[in-house]
Order: structure tokens, then C-alpha cells, then sequence
């Protein structure tokens, strides 16, 4: 059974206590809800929590995502090896850039090195977790190649093409002929249809 929490609880206590009113205070009282959501399935935390410092849940649990990528960059062994660069960095900005520096980490799927990349960037600049997040999604949307619909439809458009000649073959026999145009009316169902040009003369 998970212990259940009260206000005396010691993290509980400690959370109240840092108030969530400023960077340091945010960041403890983040590293303590963290804790108090590994500690309990009991979602009743969050609540007390919030209710406390006059908060919403979901502020509680976003302060709470924020620390976990906290905690997943420390985690990265190549992060790991200038983790006091981390440190710096995280006295330097707020949890609300964490907070979106780990969704749109979880969107684009980026690397460890670019994240800590992006987050040395906003203390560096001194820019604000909304302005990190367009600089984030500007250059992370460029990198996406866009999809290439054109090479396929061409390709299937030349092979329509190749069909639709041969349909038109003065020597070929009726069933090829006449299977050749479904597979002409099978691409145009799945492009969206093209004219189709009139076969030849059958010369019967």
C-alpha cells in the first residue's frame, strides 16, 4: 500500500515551505513535488500542494515535468560530465523553461547535446521560456523535411503514361488492352484522377 500524505509530511512540509515564489523557491518546490509523485501514487499530494500556495495542480504538476528533465539531462552521460554547467544554467532560468524545453524535446526528438545546447542559448541571451520555445520550434521545424508527394505521383504519372500508350497500341490484344485501362483506372482512383486519353482505333 503507498503511505499517505498529510501536511506534516516532511517533503510535503519542505514544498509548502520554499512557496514556489521566485526561481530557487520554484526549483526547490519542484525537486520536492518530484519526490512526493515518486513517493505516492496518491494523487491527493498534488491538491494540498496547490491548495497551499495557491496554485493550480497543473501548475504543480508542470513544476514537476520541469524538474524530471531536469533530471533526464543530468541523467545523460555526456550532460553528466559538465553537470555543473547544468547547474549554473538551471540558477540561471526559470522551471517554465525546462518545462518547455522538455515538450518540445519530446515533439522533435532532438539530442541531449541539443537541448543543453538550447538552454545555454536562453541564459546566455537572457531570454524568456516563450521566447526559447519559437527560437526552439524555428529551427527545429526547418529541419523537418517536408514529405515529397511529388516524386511518387510523378513516378506513378509516367507509369499511367507508358499504360496509356500501350493501350493505344494498334496491335494490342482486347484483354491486354483492356487491362491495361483498369490499371490506368486504378491509379487515377488513388491520384485523384487524370483525363484519360480515348484508346486507339481496334481496327477490328
Amino acid at each position: 500500500m503507498q503511505p499517505s500524505l498529510t501536511t506534516t509530511d516532511p517533503l510535503l512540509a519542505h514544498a509548502v515551505r520554499a512557496g514556489g515564489r521566485g526561481k530557487r523557491s520554484q526549483w526547490v518546490m519542484a525537486s520536492m513535488a518530484h519526490a512526493l509523485g515518486r513517493k505516492t501514487r496518491d494523487t491527493q499530494w498534488a491538491s494540498t500542494l496547490a491548495n497551499s500556495l495557491s496554485i493550480s495542480v497543473d501548475t504543480v504538476y508542470w513544476n514537476t515535468f520541469g524538474y524530471s528533465v531536469f533530471l533526464s539531462l543530468r541523467r545523460e552521460p555526456v550532460i553528466s560530465e559538465i553537470f555543473e554547467n547544468l547547474l549554473t544554467i538551471r540558477r540561471r532560468l526559470s522551471i517554465k523553461h525546462f518545462v518547455l524545453l522538455g515538450r518540445a524535446w519530446k515533439k522533435y526528438e532532438f539530442s541531449p547535446e541539443t537541448a543543453m545546447s538550447y538552454l545555454v542559448t536562453a541564459a546566455e541571451e537572457g531570454v524568456s521560456a516563450g521566447t526559447m520555445q519559437v527560437f526552439i520550434e524555428g529551427i527545429e521545424e526547418a529541419e523537418i523535411e517536408p514529405n515529397q508527394p511529388d516524386e511518387w505521383i510523378g513516378h506513378f504519372e509516367n507509369l499511367r503514361k507508358l499504360a496509356n500508350s500501350h493501350s493505344n497500341d494498334l496491335g494490342i490484344p482486347d484483354q491486354l488492352r483492356w487491362a491495361t485501362l483498369e490499371y490506368i483506372d486504378v491509379i487515377d482512383q488513388h491520384l485523384g484522377g487524370f483525363p484519360l486519353d480515348p484508346p486507339g482505333d481496334t481496327l477490328d
